[in-house]
């Protein structure tokens, strides 16, 4: 998608990426992951959701923000479907 829009990207990213993730603890959580479990309101539109958009609009296949994008989407808004959302704590 980058590189497709003109933004220059090191052909290492992906490895460097990689290695810098496989150092991390495995408990460690996306702040999508812990939001959910708090029933919290979720960025979904604005993280997967715009790598999405951009991939219809630029004929970019993005299967996984695409997939990811429409199974947090009706979580968007916290909790569950039709539930209230939990208020943001610090």
């Amino acid at each position: 998608m980058a590189r497709a829009r003109g933004v220059a990207v090191p052909d290492d990213l992906e490895a460097r990426t990689a290695a810098v993730l496989a150092g991390k603890s495995p408990a460690l959580k996306p702040v999508l992951l812990v939001d959910l479990e708090r029933g919290r309101r979720l960025e979904v539109d604005w993280i997967a959701g715009s790598i999405h958009r951009a991939g219809l609009a630029t004929g970019i296949d993005t299967p996984v923000q695409s997939c990811i994008y429409a199974a947090l989407k009706p979580f968007s808004g916290g909790g569950l479907p039709g539930e209230k959302a939990s208020p943001a704590t610090s």
